[in-house]
C-alpha cells in the first residue's frame, strides 16, 4: 500500500518503523521510500531504504522520525528551528543554533573557522526541554 501511494503522489514515506518479532522486541526495521523522477518529472521508480534499529525507545523514535523533516525549507533559520525541535527533548535538554552573518545573508562563509569573534555568529534558534531557556 505505501509503495503505491509514494509512486502515485510523490510524497515520500520517511522512517516508518516496523517491529521485528512478536511483541515489539528490542529491534525494529525503519523503512523509507522515495519516488525517483527524471529531469522532466516523469516517475522512473521507487527507491527504498531499510535500516535495522536496535534502540526503539520513544525518545529515539521521535528524534529519528523528526530528522526527516529537517531541511525541507531553504530558509536557514527555519532549518535551525527544525533541528532544535528534533534534538529537544529527544536527545538533550537544551539546543542552540548559531550562524555567522555570511550564512544569514545568503553567502558562503569563508573557508576554515576564523574564531567566534571574527565570525560574529548570531543565535537563530533556541529550545529547552522545560520551555525555559536559562542564558549561560
Amino acid at each position: 500500500m505505501a509503495f503505491e501511494q509514494v509512486a502515485a503522489t510523490g510524497t515520500p514515506l520517511a522512517a516508518r518503523v516496523y517491529d521485528l518479532g512478536p511483541g515489539g522486541g528490542a529491534a525494529a526495521l525503519s523503512v523509507s521510500c522515495f519516488r525517483i523522477d527524471d529531469a522532466l518529472g516523469v516517475p522512473l521508480g521507487i527507491m527504498v531504504e531499510a535500516s535495522r534499529i536496535t534502540d526503539t525507545g520513544p525518545r529515539l523514535d521521535a528524534a529519528y522520525r523528526g530528522a526527516f523533516e529537517i531541511g525541507q525549507s531553504l530558509d536557514v533559520v527555519q532549518v535551525a528551528r527544525d533541528l532544535t525541535r528534533v534534538l529537544v527533548p529527544s536527545l538533550g535538554d537544551y539546543a542552540t543554533v548559531d550562524y555567522p552573518d555570511d550564512v544569514l545573508e545568503g553567502r558562503d562563509p569563508p573557508a576554515g573557522y576564523p574564531g567566534q569573534e571574527a565570525s560574529a555568529p548570531r543565535r537563530v534558534a533556541v529550545r529547552a526541554a522545560d520551555g525555559a531557556w536559562r542564558p549561560g
